[in-house]
């Protein structure tokens, strides 16, 4: 094994997620060089699928751009230029997209099979969700556009016979789940071009929302949940007869992952995080209001965190 080898296997890529999105934080303007800066052989020693891992890691500069936002919003509320729920729906937004993002980040290690998959998915939730929750906070910052979506539509297959077989590496989702245990070795020779067993962290939705009920979570938890499974469902039927290059599709997906990664980590958020994660979700999907009692639910906690000094979302820098 080569020197480059080891230390992309042995690399705790959540960790390095962590440092990238702290370090994006305190200087947002020499971070943006931070993606080249990923010089473990440069990641070209595994040639185009090398990209899947940086592409993930990537999502941490975008994340630290709404961060600050949510700061700045957070300091000013009280004077009226942000309105209070507006707030709340950004915050939830971040929360879904950083739980996909770390979700991902993990991924490298447990589901590295999938990571054709999981790198386009996180690049455009990455974007569409951190703009939105700028959007909520009246700012007019953007975040870059991903250029990824068109090797998710060439998986849109696989996905929906994964989906209706509810294909899932258990283990591997287990291991990206347990977000700060000690990370496995990546197994370097699983990175591949497309995945042929689908993305775990969607197809196990159905089975997720029956462990929930069987271990007798909250309905404020059960209710949305079925509702995501719902919608996932309804979305897979329509990848079954799309046109491969439909971007409301893919965006469709992106969301369904953010919220199956909100549902997947309640137990860490949260109840009131969760619930406002996938409200702001299903929101988007279902093309409705986002629910003002989530809102008003979150606001308190988030109004809380600021005035303790801490992070405002759950997985913050």
């Amino acid at each position: 094994m080569s020197v480059e080898d080891a230390h992309i296997q042995h690399t705790d890529y959540e960790a390095l997620f962590r440092s990238w999105r702290a370090r994006a934080g305190e200087d947002p303007v020499a971070a943006t060089g931070l993606p080249h800066a990923f010089t473990y052989g440069d990641a070209t020693a595994l040639g185009a699928q090398g990209c899947q891992v940086t592409t993930i890691l990537a999502t941490a500069l975008p994340l630290a751009t709404g961060d600050r936002a949510l700061r700045e919003a957070a300091a000013v509320v009280a004077d009226g230029t942000v309105a209070p729920p507006r707030l709340a729906g950004a915050a939830a937004l971040l929360a879904a997209t950083e739980a996909a993002a770390l979700l991902g980040s993990r991924a490298i290690h447990g589901l590295t099979a999938e990571l054709s998959v999981v790198s386009a998915v996180t690049a455009g939730l990455a974007t569409t969700l951190v703009t939105s929750a700028l959007a909520e906070l009246g700012s007019a910052e953007r975040t870059e556009p991903s250029a990824a979506a068109g090797l998710l539509t060439a998986q849109f297959p696989r996905l929906v016979r994964g989906f209706a077989a509810g294909t899932t590496d258990s283990t591997g989702l287990a291991e990206a789940a347990d977000i700060g245990g000690p990370p496995g070795a990546v197994d370097i020779h699983a990175l591949a071009g497309s995945s042929r067993r689908g993305c775990s962290l969607v197809q196990q939705l159905p089975a997720l929302l029956g462990r929930l009920e069987r271990d007798g979570a909250p309905s404020s938890v059960i209710g949305p949940a079925k509702e995501l499974v719902t919608a996932a469902d309804q979305l897979h039927w329509r990848l079954a007869e799309a046109a491969p290059a439909d971007g409301e599709l893919v965006r469709g997906y992106q969301l369904v992952y953010a919220g199956a990664a909100s549902l997947t980590l309640w137990p860490r958020t949260g109840e009131v995080w969760v619930r406002a994660a996938l409200n702001e979700v299903l929101a988007r999907l279902l093309d409705s209001e986002p629910a003002a009692d989530a809102r008003a639910r979150l606001l308190a906690e988030l109004l809380d965190r600021h005035r303790g000094g801490h992070p405002l979302t759950p997985f913050g820098a």
